[in-house]
């Protein structure tokens, strides 16, 4: 049997992967929305964020910190970059934030009052204080969801290889496209988003993209089931979402396999393969087939190994 003829063996057993854009996990909303006038922003203008809040707080004795944050736990704020322990005025005591949406005056705290007055904080002891928060105290998440239209579905999933965000954007959002991208700027380690511009149409599986935000450079080094790969995003095809089918074949291999892989890419079957069998790995795209040889070779123990082609089907026999 031939080369592709033998990878389509292999590939039937794959499972059905969906494509769709994974929604992030449910968590907690924020206690303190950014303001109401970054609503509909479609330029991005980050000195809108900039506010001043009041929050509830409880000067606490520096000794009794870590008790009394044991009962007041779930009265704590809890908010991105904002430390919930803080410096106060009061001669040997430290501020603890609490929720505002939970707490507006010290009777709010009656569950816990007991053991409060047992650390020496009392109704006294409780105050609201003005606080200034910037861009920096909400997640990129919070962010666009106070921007984005209430009636539209926000941007609840998307890719992240290397450095790059990589987005689907729907259409009813493209006019928020340039905003959607700073602020995902925000997320650690990011310096580029993307947005697939068209579909997969093309004979080398890649598609045209649109940069919303960041560095021109698509080039990004990813770690996969153990392996790292290099690549150029933007001349190859690579989804993230593969991760788990790769790992499920290359766990049905052993010493006396065989792998034949077709459409290789830049190797997420090949390179893991070739650390427990004989590879014969092929690609069309000159892209993935310069890649394909940089990831399978890096790992000189399992080099020789593999034997990579670059044959379309007409070279195949």
């Amino acid at each position: 049997m031939g080369l592709l003829g033998s990878s389509l063996e292999v590939l039937k057993t794959l499972k059905p992967v969906s494509l769709t854009l994974q929604r992030s996990r449910k968590r907690m909303a924020c206690p303190i929305k950014p303001p109401l006038c970054v609503k509909g922003m479609t330029e991005w203008q980050p000195e809108l964020l900039n506010t001043s809040v009041l929050i509830p707080c409880l000067n606490i004795p520096q000794e009794n910190i870590g008790a009394a944050r044991k009962f007041i736990e779930k009265f704590t704020l809890k908010m991105f970059n904002l430390r919930p322990v803080q410096e106060s005025r009061m001669e040997d005591r430290k501020i603890t934030l609490l929720n505002p949406e939970l707490v507006c005056k010290f009777s709010d705290l009656s569950e816990v009052e007991e053991p409060l007055k047992g650390l020496n904080v009392v109704n006294e002891h409780f105050a609201i204080k003005m606080f200034e928060l910037t861009v920096a105290n909400w997640t990129p998440q919070d962010i666009l969801k106070a921007i984005l239209p209430d009636d539209d579905e926000t941007v609840a999933g998307f890719s992240i290889i290397g450095h790059i965000i990589h987005l689907n954007l729907k259409e009813q959002l493209l006019p928020y496209k340039s905003v959607i991208g700073q602020v995902l700027l925000l997320n650690k380690n990011i310096r580029t988003v993307v947005n697939k511009s068209q579909t997969i149409d093309n004979t080398f599986r890649n598609f045209a993209m649109d940069i919303l935000a960041g560095d021109d450079d698509f080039l990004v080094s990813v770690k996969e089931n153990g392996c790292s790969f290099n690549f150029d995003f933007s001349k190859v095809y690579w989804n993230p979402r593969l991760s788990s089918e790769h790992e499920r074949i290359v766990k049905l291999l052993d010493a006396n396999s065989l792998l034949l892989d077709a459409c290789a890419g830049v190797g997420p079957f090949s390179v893991p393969a070739g650390r427990k069998c004989r590879v014969l790995a092929n690609d069309l795209n000159p892209e993935s087939f310069k890649w394909l040889k940089e990831n399978c070779e890096k790992d000189k123990r399992a080099k020789k190994k593999y034997s990579m082609f670059q044959l379309g089907c007409k070279g195949i026999h």
